[in-house]
């Protein structure tokens, strides 16, 4: 599959096989392939090659390789920087948070976390967001959640724009009960 300039076709199919594998836990299982893939030419397409990435560090993470998958998770970002993929860089400094803190680097990890949530207005900036997009700020509000309950005595953090600049008001939806 690999031979006579197929390498186009084997980085699009671990794309989208690496979905599956994450479904049903082969990530570990498939990390071989995963090398093998990276270590053929790249394609042209540096989004295809942004996921052929993303398949190898839930391989590498898998395995327990820490040091493998920061070094993995800083060239996706970088990547997703040249592309101006906002929300997937987003998610990678999420991830590389979460790699500082298995590091015991927990003060540079909150940092990453702050720089997510303060980078919130620039990414919804276009009006229009993925359904990805969506993701990222729950997804970093739990990771501010996990500080404060860990003990890291971080105050919950206010969103850093303007209530009414995305419809968040701080407020609890039309459909939620009062707390208590």
């Amino acid at each position: 599959m690999t031979e006579g300039g197929q390498a186009d076709l084997a980085y699009r199919y671990l794309c989208t096989v690496g979905f599956f594998w994450r479904s049903f836990g082969l990530d570990a299982q498939e990390l071989p392939l995963t090398n093998r893939v990276l270590a053929l030419p790249a394609p042209e397409d540096r989004r295809t090659v942004l996921r052929a990435l993303e398949v190898n560090v839930n391989g590498l993470g898998a395995t327990g390789q820490l040091q493998a998958v920061e070094a993995r998770l800083r060239e996706i970002l970088t990547l997703c920087q040249e592309l101006g993929d906002l929300d997937a860089a987003a998610f990678t400094s999420l991830s590389l948070a979460h790699a500082d803190l298995e590091a015991a680097r927990a003060e540079q990890a909150w940092e990453r976390v702050q720089q997510v949530l303060e980078g919130e207005p620039e990414r919804m900036s276009g009006g229009f967001q993925t359904p990805r997009g969506r993701m990222v700020w729950p997804s970093a509000r739990r990771a501010a959640a996990y500080w404060n309950w860990a003990g890291m005595n971080r105050p919950w953090t206010t969103p850093p724009w303007p209530a009414g600049i995305t419809g968040r008001s701080g407020t609890a939806g039309r459909n939620s009960r009062p707390r208590t």
